[in-house]
């Protein structure tokens, strides 16, 4: 990232467990958001970890014949509000997916914002999925029924897009857990 301004990137760290064999270059638009799935039917907006969990169900309804669009927010700020309404006027639309709290988060703030200035041009009002309202846990083996899934982001589409299908939904579970490898140096 070139930027003549001081720049904080934060990142969660499941994603360093992902593994892709996609090299894209380092190079980002600063304060574009970035479409990494094309759709027609449904926008999901989000950023860090749960873009690639946001792929993942995009793939997985694709074979059903719903298509979502995965609309990656790259930067927090200055948000890229017409990037985002620009997927919203095609899909009409969307699921906003923050990993943190839902009170006074980024994901009810992108709400807001889209829903009072689309007020009216959209099919439904605009999810938002957030973790839930507690402590988050430090330990291994409970820390992964809190966060954010792929099988729970499915579960707001099937609600919004009020499908009727019986799906497999194990089928999208994430093998991620939060446990070092042999290649973790540092504390948590």
């Amino acid at each position: 990232m070139t930027q003549k301004y001081p720049v904080i990137l934060l990142e969660d760290r499941w994603v360093h467990q992902s593994y892709t064999d996609h090299h894209e270059s380092s190079e980002m638009d600063f304060g574009k958001c970035r479409i990494n799935r094309k759709g027609k039917d449904l926008t999901i907006i989000t950023f860090g970890f749960n873009v690639f969990l946001a792929c993942k169900v995009s793939d997985f309804f694709r074979e059903f014949g719903v298509e979502i669009e995965v609309c990656d927010l790259v930067s927090l700020k200055p948000l890229d509000f017409k990037g985002i309404q620009d997927s919203l006027f095609k899909t009409k639309r969307a699921i906003v997916v923050d990993s943190g709290f839902e009170f006074a988060s980024l994901g009810s703030y992108v709400s807001h914002i889209l829903n009072d200035r689309l007020f009216g041009q959209l099919l439904s009002p605009i999810r938002v999925l957030t973790a839930g309202d507690y402590p988050e846990p430090t330990s291994h083996g409970v820390i992964g029924q809190v966060k954010i899934t792929a099988p729970l982001i499915a579960l707001e589409v099937i609600k919004l897009m009020r499908i009727e299908m019986n799906l497999d939904l194990a089928a999208i579970a994430s093998s991620f857990v939060d446990v070092p490898d042999e290649d973790f140096s540092g504390p948590f």
